[in-house]
């Protein structure tokens, strides 16, 4: 438990920590509490958490991204063997780590295309579609 203990202290300086538990386990419960009790005795207990629960295709529990309160990603369920929530796993761990990150819609003319490119050079939109005006509606997401 030592050398473990010794591993985890790195995670005091993580953005985000990926909390993966065995779903099909009837001691989920059980594991995901003693998880969080070694994450309080290294210091790490307020460092941003997300809880993967696993091999959902071992229960009849559809993927899905369980939110606090506030909206905020807490559980992703997946299935790492079938692929199902892989996606909206990885939507749910962009919106925790994306704090810093603002969303826009942009309505660009089309001599504006220069700018439109260096957007999706930063791998910045998300969407775009053109209005009748031959203008392009796109939406950015952009860090602060």
């Amino acid at each position: 438990m030592e050398a473990f203990k010794a591993t985890l202290e790195e995670t005091r300086n993580a953005d985000l920590l990926l909390h993966v538990v065995d779903a099909a386990s009837e001691d989920r419960a059980e594991h995901a509490l003693q998880v969080r009790e070694v994450l309080r005795e290294i210091g790490a207990e307020n460092v941003p958490q997300l809880e993967v629960y696993n091999k959902i295709d071992l229960l009849e529990t559809a993927p899905r991204i369980d939110r606090d309160d506030a909206g905020r990603p807490v559980r992703a369920w997946v299935s790492a063997r079938d692929g199902s929530g892989l996606e909206a796993l990885l939507g749910a761990i962009g919106e925790l780590v994306g704090d810093d990150m603002v969303a826009r819609e942009l309505v660009l003319a089309p001599e504006q295309g220069r700018f439109r490119a260096a957007l999706y050079r930063l791998g910045a939109v998300r969407d775009e579609h053109y209005g009748s005006d031959g203008a392009a509606h796109v939406s950015v997401r952009l860090p602060r």
